[in-house]
């Protein structure tokens, strides 16, 4: 059997009763994937849960669909994953926040630092973190996870390494000799990574 198209739904999914589908992920259906009345999809809206949905309308408005079955997968990992993340180039930095969402990163923080190539400016930064958000969503939706990680930033160099953090701290450096302990996996991880210039 064919895997079902995946949305992400910013409103709750109501226990029961028709859900209304507007916004980014009616109109996908509508003039991407050309869906229509009778179509199986699957609904999420981050709460860990997901809704297999049969859809019974789709137009110019919106779209409506009829619940089928409450699924709630076990597909997020047993602990947090925080991930504090310098400032990469665009391309490079959509590609990090994708593949970070599909490996099961909880929260991405993006961190301005010295050798940071990229500073945001501030009339075009909204413009790029919708982007940026919108990346995250479509990765979570096809990777099959029932939780968007959280997107956050840009904090400077020092708040990234003194906000605390829950679960052990790492920092990917080559010459990072600290300690030989094994963190454990349920309390999670946060790992700080720094920019392309090292």
């Amino acid at each position: 059997m064919a895997r079902l198209h995946r949305f992400y739904l910013e409103s709750e999914l109501p226990q029961d009763g028709p859900v209304a589908i507007a916004g980014p992920a009616a109109r996908q259906m509508r003039t991407v994937l050309r869906l229509r009345p009778g179509a199986r999809v699957t609904l999420f809206s981050g709460d860990g849960r997901e809704l297999l949905a049969e859809l019974t309308r789709l137009d110019e408005d919106g779209a409506e669909a009829r619940p089928l079955e409450w699924r709630r997968p076990e597909v997020e990992l047993a602990g947090p994953l925080e991930i504090r993340l310098a400032l990469l180039k665009s391309d490079r930095l959509e590609w990090a926040l994708q593949k970070l969402t599909e490996v099961g990163a909880t929260h991405i923080s993006l961190v301005e630092t010295e050798r940071t190539i990229v500073h945001p400016e501030a009339g075009r930064w909204e413009r790029r973190r919708k982007r940026y958000e919108r990346i995250v969503i479509e990765a979570t939706e096809q990777c099959g996870r029932v939780r968007l990680p959280q997107l956050s930033g840009p904090m400077d160099f020092e708040a990234a390494v003194t906000q605390p953090v829950q679960g052990s701290a790492l920092l990917a450096a080559p010459s990072d000799a600290s300690g030989d302990a094994e963190p454990s996996r349920s309390s999670g991880y946060a790992l700080l990574i720094g920019p392309e210039g090292g």
